[in-house]
């Protein structure tokens, strides 16, 4: 059985809401089970849970793309390599800690890289402070487990997506032979979500025991809303069919070992024909079906 461990490090957020810590405890123990059942994977024993405030989040993920950068800087032998691989990788990440500044009011956690392995960030201030109750809390940190049993069944996965765009910058491989990772974690991630949201009632985004928005909640919200649209269209939902064709053929099995190595992951191609990825695992399987006798 897994334990959280809760670093309470948005005090000031936590402080008007005295019973969000407790109900963040209780929210992990009634995700964690449904996540490993929807996913068909195990959580590590013990996960890291630190509440932060928005701006904690932004020097949170500069220190997740300093960390990671000398991970992938790690896998080239050349130091003129190393400093790319370094550059690239926390630039791209520091890139993304910026843009955090526009996006914080959709986000509930994410899963960051820390000097002692990897940990959950959650914001208490999640939805501008609008998704606190219990089973809002149960959806989006259900979403935020599955990211953290990939990374736990596939430790490597970070460091060889950014070393194979280091790669293809070398022009050592085709752009297009880069898995496109975000695209396939988020979409398995959205796939177990939407289990736990028909488990808990079906219900993705009306939640009637959260406090009413305030309005300047509501015109937070309204301002990064198309930017919402934009990131489930890019982001989310090319995965999520790719799962739900896993997941009609499989199941949940099936759909768990896209994350066994590296190389089962989808290609870009195989993201958008999910009957290309079928085939290619029948074939690594069984072996290719013979030719047909002229």
């Amino acid at each position: 059985m897994t334990t959280f461990k809760i670093n309470d490090r948005a005090r000031w957020t936590t402080s008007r809401h005295p019973d969000f810590v407790p109900l963040v405890e209780e929210a992990l123990h009634l995700a964690a089970p449904m996540a490993e059942r929807y996913a068909a994977m195990t959580l590590p024993p013990k996960v890291t849970v630190d509440l932060l405030t928005p701006t904690a989040v932004r020097e949170a993920t500069r220190e997740h793309g300093r960390l990671l950068g000398h991970r992938v800087a790690a896998l080239f032998d050349h130091p003129d390599e190393q400093a790319t691989a370094y550059r690239f990788t926390a630039g791209r990440l520091h890139s993304f800690a910026q843009a955090h500044r526009r996006i914080w009011p959709l986000v509930g956690g994410r899963t960051l890289l820390g000097t002692d392995g990897r940990y959950l960030a959650v914001m208490p201030a999640m939805h501008t402070a609008r998704r606190t109750s219990l089973r809002a809390l149960v959806q989006a940190l259900g979403h935020e487990l599955v990211h953290i049993m990939q990374l736990h069944r596939s430790p490597d996965l970070d460091d060889v997506f950014y070393a194979q765009h280091v790669e293809a910058g070398f022009g050592r491989r085709e752009e297009t032979t880069v898995r496109p990772l975000q695209q396939i974690a988020e979409g398995h991630a959205m796939w177990v979500h939407r289990q736990i949201v028909a488990e808990l009632g079906g219900v993705d985004d009306d939640f009637p025991d959260d406090p009413l928005p305030n309005a300047w909640s509501r015109r937070r919200r309204r301002a990064v809303l198309g930017l919402q649209k934009t990131t489930r269209s890019e982001v989310y939902l090319p995965g999520l069919g790719f799962m739900n064709a896993l997941a009609a053929v499989g199941g949940p099995e099936l759909v768990a070992s896209v994350f066994d190595s590296t190389e089962q992951l989808p290609t870009r191609a195989e993201l958008t024909d999910p009957q290309q990825w079928l085939t290619r695992e029948h074939n690594r399987l069984v072996g290719p079906a013979p030719a047909t006798a002229r």
